[in-house]
């Protein structure tokens, strides 16, 4: 449901759009702040306590999920995974380094051990740099999208969003677009079979970070 958020929706409009022309690099920050305590994740979410595979399998599928619709498909991942609570059994914190197939690389810089400024960490999930050719995007943790062509003046982008319920309502824009395309009879944005490369990619993670080595998809 990740790709059905407002602003991912926005961003790849301006993508195809080629509002920046070929994409270099990208880069995610996320900080949840909602793993550091020992009692951490006790109030809401008790089972990723126990989760042998915490950060990568339960939040970062979303983002190789998003970064594949943003920017194609992944050639190759490098992982570096930590765990900073003693308390919990899965890693927490990690940095991972994706090669896309088109030439673009992207890193994801995520910790639910520390802190975020943000009013609500949970609606954009973190602050995303995307830099082409043109200039660059930049989304912030409010969902505020901004672009800066190369030797202009940064501007905001003006779109629809809305924190209501979880991170801009993505829930329902995915379960509107499945009943939308089951009744048209369209193909689905995220079909099964493609999903399992997903499922592929985290765990190519996995094994790069058991092994320190940049593991091939």
């Amino acid at each position: 449901n990740f790709r059905f958020q407002p602003w991912y929706r926005q961003l790849k409009k301006m993508l195809d759009q080629q509002l920046l022309g070929k994409v270099h690099h990208a880069c995610t920050r996320m900080r949840m702040g909602d793993g550091w305590p020992t009692d951490a994740y006790l109030a809401r979410q008790p089972y990723f306590r126990h989760m042998p595979k915490l950060l990568v399998h339960e939040t970062g599928i979303h983002f190789i999920d998003t970064y594949r619709y943003l920017f194609g498909e992944v050639a190759s991942v490098y992982a570096s995974l930590h765990k900073r609570n003693a308390a919990i059994a899965g890693e927490d914190a990690g940095t991972i380094h994706f090669n896309f197939t088109s030439g673009a690389t992207a890193i994801w810089d995520a910790s639910r051990y520390h802190e975020s400024n943000a009013a609500n960490p949970r609606y954009t999930f973190g602050i995303l740099w995307i830099d082409g050719e043109n200039g660059s995007l930049r989304l912030e943790e409010d969902g505020r999208i901004y672009f800066k062509k190369l030797g202009e003046p940064e501007t905001e982008i003006v779109y629809t969003h809305q924190d209501h319920h979880f991170a801009g309502d993505c829930v329902y824009a995915t379960i509107q677009h499945f009943a939308t395309a089951l009744q048209s009879g369209t193909p689905f944005d995220t079909p099964a079979q493609d999903y399992l490369i997903n499922m592929q990619i985290e765990e190519a993670i996995y094994q790069s970070a058991a092994s320190n080595a940049v593991v091939a998809i």
